[in-house]
């Protein structure tokens, strides 16, 4: 949704920003859902409500 509102209902999946840009409007996402065990990826249009994971080395 670009509406203002978080992408995002934590029951059935979760969505998470990467850090790799995908062209000046889109980046890279990653997603788990809860029905299996894989992270998938794509470009999304980034004015949608992902959550952001920061991770210190």
């Amino acid at each position: 949704m670009i509406d203002g509102r978080f992408n995002n209902d934590a029951r059935y999946y979760g969505y998470w920003w990467s850090a790799t840009e995908v062209g000046s409007s889109h980046a890279s996402k990653r997603s788990m859902l809860y029905y299996n065990d894989r992270v998938d990826g794509g470009g999304y249009d980034k004015r949608l409500g992902f959550s952001v994971r920061c991770v210190q080395k």
